[in-house]
Order: C-alpha cells, then structure tokens, then sequence
C-alpha cells in the first residue's frame, strides 16, 4: 500500500514514468519503491513507540497525582503538620520521630526511611511526586 502510494507520487515525475516503463530498469526500480515503502516504516513505528510511551507516563503521573490529592484530603492534623514542616523548610529530608503520624505517613507511601539514627529517631526522605505536588498546591495542608 505504502509502494502504491509513493509510485503514484512519483508517477507525474518524468524520469521515473520513462524508467518504470523500461524493460531493463522497471524491475530494479519497483524493487527500490518497495524497499523504500517498507525501510520507512522503521521511524514510523519508532516515533508512534515513543508517542505512546510519552502517552503513558502521563497517564501514569496524572493518576499518581489524583491518587494523591485524594489521600491528602484524609489525613490527620498531625501528618499535615509533618508535610507542613518539611515544605515550609525546604527539605526533602528530616529527623523525625518514628512513630505515631511518620509511621502512618511511611505506611501510605509519603515518607520513606533512609537510616535509623537511635532512640526512635531516623532520617525521613518525603517522596518526588508528593514533593512536587505539595510545592505546586501549598494551600491543600490548610
């Protein structure tokens, strides 16, 4: 089909109307027309790859955020007081205590524990998309 089309692109082309009538050089030529049309599909099919995954990725991130913004709606006064202090400091890590509200933040995936210090004490890293989400919409720990 894409032979097709390309050999009627051509055909108001003189050379290759008095080509594709040759005896000796219609077959090569038809045989480069068809190689072509199927050589072209490659970076058709690689840029519709690449598309798609383009696609998806946002598909995925959209549902994480929304995934998000209706978790943050849940929580407690404490755990918005913990996100609070993480975004009004800046940080994407903190010594935080390991229990109650930061054990029920790691447990819903917004924090996650890099090293135990002693004590209950460890380092908390608050999660990329939680991160970014927080610092685009402040207003939803209010």
């Amino acid at each position: 089909m894409i032979a097709a089309a390309i050999a009627l692109l051509l055909r108001p082309l003189h050379w290759f109307s008095e080509t594709a009538h040759d005896p000796v050089w219609k077959w090569p030529l038809w045989a480069l027309v068809v190689s072509v049309s199927a050589l072209i599909t490659y970076p058709v099919e690689h840029e519709w790859k690449r598309r798609h995954e383009i696609k998806e990725k946002r598909r995925q991130e959209d549902q994480r955020l929304k995934q998000v913004s209706e978790a943050l709606l849940h929580l407690s006064p404490g755990e918005k007081q913990i996100l609070k202090d993480f975004v009004s400091s800046n940080s994407k890590v903190r010594n935080l205590d390991s229990y109650g509200d930061v054990a029920s933040l790691v447990h819903q995936g917004f924090l996650a524990q890099l090293e135990e210090i002693k004590m209950g004490f460890s380092y908390y890293r608050i999660t990329e998309d939680l991160w970014i989400y927080l610092r685009e919409n402040p207003d939803i720990l209010k």
